[in-house]
C-alpha cells in the first residue's frame, strides 16, 4: 500500500521487511506424512511493532473498539456489545467415524518376527559423525544403509536421536497419510491433479461428513454435521417463544443449487437509502468471480421502460452503481471494479 515508502526505507524486498520486523526460527514438526521430522522456518514472532505500526497508520484509518465507544459516549449512547453466552466460544469435539479413520490412515508400527518395534535407527550398527571438507557440514551413517547431512555437529546428534526414537510406520497406500507420503510421484502422474492443497480439502470434507466422499455410506450420529444439527434444533426450541434467530455460517458442501438461486430469486434484503437510513429491498445476491468476499446486491427499480438496475455493497448497503439499463449492464459494470 506504500510502496514508495518502502522503498525509500530498504524494506521494499520481502526478506528485508522480514528481518527487521520478524523474527524467524527454524523448528521441527511432524512431517505431513506422520511418518517422521521435518525442519520448517516460520515466523516465531512480529518484532520493533511501534516502526511497524507507524508505517501501517501511515496509509491505514484504525478503529478500535474503544474508538467506537468514544464515539457512542459523545452523542450521549452507548456502544452496544453483546455478551458472548458463558463467557467464551464452545469447542465441540467429534470424534472421527471408523470410516474417517480409514481414510486418512491409521499409522502402524513395524515389527520384526518376534514382535519387536522397528526403529529408523538402528543402533546396533555403526554409527559415524564426520565432517565434510567441502562445505563444512557434517554426514551422519548408520551402518550402510542410512545417512543424513546436517548442519552442525549438535544438528547430526539431534537426528541421530530422532531416528533412534522414531519408530517404523506404514500407512496404507490409498489413505491420505499414505497418498502425502507419494505426493511428489502422484503429482508428477497426475500432472498436478493431486497436490497437497487437494489431499487437505478432501480430508475437511471427510472431516465434516464422510458422504462427501462417498454418498453411498451410511450416516454417521457423531458426525459435525450432526452434533452441529442438534445443537441448532436444541437452540431452535429453546428461543421458539420469542422467535429467535440463529446464524449458521458454513463454508463447504454448500449445494451450487443454493447458490445460484441467490443469484436468480429476488430474496428481502436491506440497503441504505440516500440520507443513509436502513431501507428494505427485494434483489439479487451475486458475487464477481476471483473476488467472492466482495458480495454485492442487484435491485430492480420501475417497470417496462422506466425499468432500472441498481448495485449495493452487500456488506454496508451503500449505493455503487445507479441506473443500469439491463441487469446484464449491472453486472458488467462490477466487473470493471478490479482493474479500477
Amino acid at each position: 500500500m506504500q510502496y514508495p515508502t518502502l522503498k525509500n526505507e530498504g524494506l521494499h524486498v520481502f526478506d528485508a521487511w522480514a528481518k527487521q520486523y520478524g523474527s524467524v526460527e527454524n523448528v521441527y514438526e511432524v512431517a505431513p506424512s506422520g511418518s517422521g521430522y521435518r525442519q520448517s522456518t516460520r515466523f516465531a514472532k512480529f518484532t520493533n511493532l511501534p516502526s511497524l505500526m507507524s508505517l501501517y497508520n501511515s496509509f491505514a484509518d484504525t478503529i478500535t473498539l474503544d474508538d467506537l465507544k468514544a464515539q457512542e459516549e459523545a452523542q450521549g449512547k452507548r456502544f452496544p456489545v453483546p455478551k458472548l453466552a458463558g463467557g467464551k466460544p464452545v469447542l465441540v469435539v467429534a470424534q472421527r467415524s471408523p470410516s474417517v479413520a480409514g481414510l486418512m490412515g491409521v499409522p502402524k508400527a513395524e515389527t520384526d518376527e518376534s514382535g519387536n518395534i522397528l526403529f529408523l535407527a538402528d543402533l546396533s550398527k555403526t554409527i559415524t559423525i564426520t565432517q565434510n571438507a567441502d562445505n563444512d557440514k557434517y554426514l551422519l551413517k548408520i551402518g550402510d544403509s542410512h545417512s543424513a547431512w546436517a548442519e552442525t555437529e549438535q544438528d547430526a546428534n539431534l537426528k541421530l536421536v530422532e531416528l533412534a526414537v522414531w519408530p517404523r510406520v506404514k500407512v496404507h497406500p490409498a489413505s491420505i497419510l499414505g497418498r502425502f507420503e507419494r505426493l511428489r510421484e502422484l503429482t508428477r502422474t497426475t500432472k498436478g491433479k493431486v497436490n497437497a492443497l487437494s489431499l487437505t480439502g478432501e480430508a475437511n470434507k471427510a472431516g465434516l461428513d464422510y458422504r462427501l466422499i462417498d454418498p453411498e455410506a451410511e450416516d454417521f450420529a457423531g458426525s459435525k454435521i450432526n452434533l452441529a444439527v442438534d445443537n441448532m434444533v436444541k437452540i431452535y426450541h429453546q428461543w421458539a417463544g420469542d422467535k429467535g434467530t440463529q446464524l449458521v455460517f458454513c463454508d463447504m458442501s454448500i449445494p451450487l443449487s443454493a447458490r445460484n438461486s441467490y443469484s436468480s430469486k429476488d430474496r428481502r434484503l436491506y440497503i441504505r437509502d440516500d440520507a443513509g437510513a436502513i431501507d428494505m429491498k427485494r434483489g439479487t445476491l451475486h458475487t464477481l468471480e476471483g473476488h467472492e468476499d466482495l458480495p454485492y446486491f442487484i435491485v430492480q427499480r420501475g417497470d417496462k421502460e422506466a425499468k432500472r438496475f441498481d448495485v449495493y455493497d452487500a456488506a454496508s448497503g451503500v449505493l455503487l452503481i445507479k441506473d443500469s439499463r439491463t441487469r446484464q449492464d449491472a453486472k458488467d459494470g462490477v466487473k470493471s471494479w478490479p482493474t479500477r
